[in-house]
């Protein structure tokens, strides 16, 4: 049993059998047994010590590779299609160092998810809405014309009083600051009060050019 469920070339489990003597028979498959050991720790310490020597991107790679034909193997070629596109567009994107950490991240979990899972589609759309955004792209900067502003906001919408008041009133702060960033304005409401068309409208009138993206999305 031992001799016939080990991984003997074949002239040696030959050998074996046409020994007649049992304690010969078994001395020699002990030989064989140690022989083997030994291999077997060679080839461990060698397996070791590539390890230690293969970067980890090196082992992605090769992990990568490895996923890649087992996809194929599987009929999951055009999944693997898709997960390159990404990978290209990721490269050519423009993101910010903490930004495209988070997209590749998502990029690796969409490799190995099922394409039929919930997840799958969700991470999908998620890559999709981050390389739509301009990340190296901006409109420049012009001066803040709070009349024009009013103007544009009253044209797009009537009433709204409340709402537009107070964007007016954040324009204003934003024209007496000589710092732009850090400012956010937030609309918040149930689906068709105009949360999309006031964002429209505010860019409109600061004369910046809308996202690729669906504004909805963007919002």
């Amino acid at each position: 049993m031992a001799a016939a469920n080990s991984e003997f070339p074949l002239h040696e489990k030959q050998t074996l059998l046409e020994m007649t003597h049992v304690r010969e028979r078994v001395m020699h498959l002990l030989s064989l047994l140690h022989t083997f050991k030994e291999s077997l720790k060679v080839q461990q310490d060698i397996r070791q010590k590539l390890n230690s020597k293969i970067g980890q991107n090196q082992r992605d790679h090769i992990l990568r590779e490895q996923m890649k034909t087992i996809k194929e193997e599987l009929g999951e070629k055009d999944e693997q299609t898709l997960v390159d596109g990404y990978r290209a567009k990721l490269k050519e994107s423009g993101m910010s160092g903490e930004a495209l950490e988070l997209a590749q991240s998502q990029l690796n979990k969409l490799e190995n998810a099922n394409s039929q899972s919930p997840e799958f589609q969700m991470i999908r759309s998620h890559l999709e809405f981050m390389l739509s955004l301009p990340w190296n792209k901006s409109s420049a900067q012009q001066e803040i014309d709070l009349g024009h502003s009013a103007q544009v906001l009253n044209e797009d919408h009537y009433g709204l009083d409340k709402i537009k008041k107070r964007i007016l009133q954040h324009l204003a702060v934003l024209k007496m600051k000589k710092d732009k960033k850090g400012s956010i304005l937030l609309f918040i409401g149930p689906p068709g009060v105009g949360k999309t068309s006031l964002g429209q409208s505010v860019a409109k009138a600061l004369g910046k050019k809308i996202p690729t993206c669906s504004f909805r999305r963007c919002a």
